[in-house]
């Protein structure tokens, strides 16, 4: 599939999906270097913590990609005798020279700490050119650790401490090395990843496992509407469902479901969706857009005007207004006779900013529906977009 496509339809279509999705297509570039080429193949995190245990936590976390079959994903290996861990521009300087993704080490004043005090550890990835990735994975870490002190390891002669923070260097290490993926568009090799987290955390209650499904419904979303792009509807469905399990009060998966039960001819289910979206989501941009497009399916014009209205008073992104246009586009091709569906699209054609367009959809919406009553109000409407009487 193309990915700038695939990229727009992201963008357009969902409020809250990742922020590293909404950076894909600036970064186009960056989807060409080394890391991008192998995340088919492998993910290599280092570990550099010069601890006796070293070799004992590597081990650990082999044996758990072992176990959750992700072997032809992530490896672990030492990296202490490489890995010029004393300053932070020393460890970037190396991964972006290495083979490593990732390199979880530790500052060398550190190194001499007494036994048993707390000593910081530091997860390092190989970034971008723009230096996103490590914004956006120090974002990461100071939600999770603002509320889970997790990032702190301690002497090997505290052994039940230490067999608490081998489980967190793992896991931490599975969750950036998620994120990094789905950053870098592998969206299959992402949710792969965090499926098998959420299965090691789903025991337990902790800010990490909540940050593990937000992450995975959002991934979830965007597989979705991939298979949707490619009119795989029933797949689509399924994905979906898996994150209506996850949160059924999510906007962007109820707007889903609606959208590929109403593909599939379920209208009974799309329009339970739709109304759970005015429910829930009364005066989001997508509820509006949604529900608008339902009244008109169903002749209630009137109604879908108001919800077109009050789209518009949202101040929607104009992209959403385009990729709504394309949707109608399809629903106009399907149903000719059907002219609320022409002013529906010059409307988010008007909205998108594209004039030329929206000037020709009104002027046909007019001439066909003018001398038909039950398109009175969206007639009207009509003329004064192209009278210029409306802002």
């Amino acid at each position: 599939m193309d990915i700038e496509k695939f990229t727009d339809f992201c963008i357009s279509n969902f409020s809250y999906l990742f922020e590293i999705m909404v950076l894909i297509k600036r970064y186009q570039a960056s989807l060409k270097n080394k890391i991008f080429r192998s995340l088919s193949i492998n993910l290599n995190i280092g570990i550099a913590l010069n601890l006796p245990q070293n070799q004992e936590i590597i081990d650990y976390c082999n044996g758990n990609i072992k176990k959750y079959n992700l072997s032809n994903i992530i490896s672990f290996f030492d990296t202490t005798n490489k890995c010029p861990y004393n300053k932070k521009e020393n460890v970037e300087k190396y991964l972006s020279n290495s083979k490593f993704n990732l390199i979880v080490w530790r500052a060398a004043e550190d190194i001499e700490n007494k036994q048993g005090e707390k000593i910081i550890i530091y997860f390092t990835h190989f970034d971008d050119r723009e230096k996103v990735i490590s914004s956006l994975i120090k974002k990461e870490l100071n939600s999770l650790v603002s509320q889970e002190a997790m990032l702190n390891i301690f002497s090997n002669t505290i052994v039940d401490d230490f067999e608490i923070e081998r489980k967190n260097i793992f896991e931490f290490s599975l969750y950036l090395t998620a994120f990094s993926v789905a950053y870098f568009g592998n969206i299959r090799g992402a949710k792969i990843i965090f499926e098998n987290l959420f299965n090691i955390l789903k025991e337990r209650n902790s800010i990490l496992k909540e940050k593990t499904l937000e992450k995975l419904q959002s991934i979830y979303v965007i597989e979705a509407n991939e298979l949707v792009w490619k009119n795989r509807f029933i797949d689509a469905r399924d994905i979906l469902n898996k994150s209506f399990e996850i949160n059924s009060l999510h906007l962007d998966t109820l707007a889903g479901l609606a959208l590929v039960f109403f593909k599939i001819g379920d209208k009974i289910q799309s329009k339970k969706f739709v109304d759970e979206l005015l429910s829930k989501f009364p005066r989001s941009s997508v509820t509006e857009v949604d529900v608008a497009f339902f009244r008109i399916m169903s002749g209630d014009y009137k109604n879908a005007l108001k919800h077109y209205e009050r789209y518009k008073d949202s101040n929607p992104d104009p992209a959403i207004s385009i990729q709504v246009t394309a949707f109608l586009n399809e629903r106009i091709d399907e149903n000719p006779t059907e002219f609320g569906l022409l002013f529906g699209r010059g409307y988010m054609e008007w909205l998108g900013g594209l004039e030329s367009l929206y000037r020709k959809d009104l002027e046909i919406f007019i001439r066909r529906a003018s001398k038909i009553g039950k398109y009175n109000d969206l007639v009207n409407k009509a003329r004064k977009i192209l009278e210029n009487k409306i802002i």
